[in-house]
């Protein structure tokens, strides 16, 4: 929720600046495209952040016993060296996902995304356990 709410602060400041201290005297053009650039901008900040705990919850079902802090802590571990990696094999399937505005191509991309980065995070979570961190894609 931290980096959720830091990520998002500009897009909040903006709105609030805007609402009570100009009293809508910014033109709606900027204010509008302000508000999509900052969140377009807080948005890829936050995924980029979120990629450091990739494979927490692929680690939790492996051993629920253990806490979820060290989980979260042994994913950074974990996905060190490999952020870049899963950031592509997200951002390859962008036009796909941008395909899926209509309802019936959603039913074919979705499955295909998440098999994609739920095998990746096995590969990953091997590959650094077993010591052979090789470069995946």
């Amino acid at each position: 929720i931290i980096p959720a709410f830091i990520c998002y602060l500009p897009v909040v400041i903006v709105m609030i600046v805007n609402k009570y201290a100009f009293h809508g005297f910014m033109d709606d053009k900027v204010y509008t495209l302000t508000f999509y650039i900052l969140l377009i901008l807080s948005t890829f900040a936050l995924v980029v952040y979120s990629t450091r705990y990739f494979v927490a919850i692929k680690l939790f079902c492996e051993n629920e016993n253990q806490p979820i802090s060290r989980c979260f802590a042994d994913s950074k571990i974990i996905m060190n060296g490999h952020t870049g990696d899963v950031l592509k094999l997200g951002f390859s399937f962008i036009f796909w996902i941008l395909l899926c505005i209509l309802v019936m191509p959603i039913l074919y991309v979705l499955p295909y995304f998440t098999q994609a980065m739920c095998i990746s995070g096995k590969w990953i979570t091997q590959l650094t356990r077993n010591g052979t961190d090789n470069e995946l894609f």
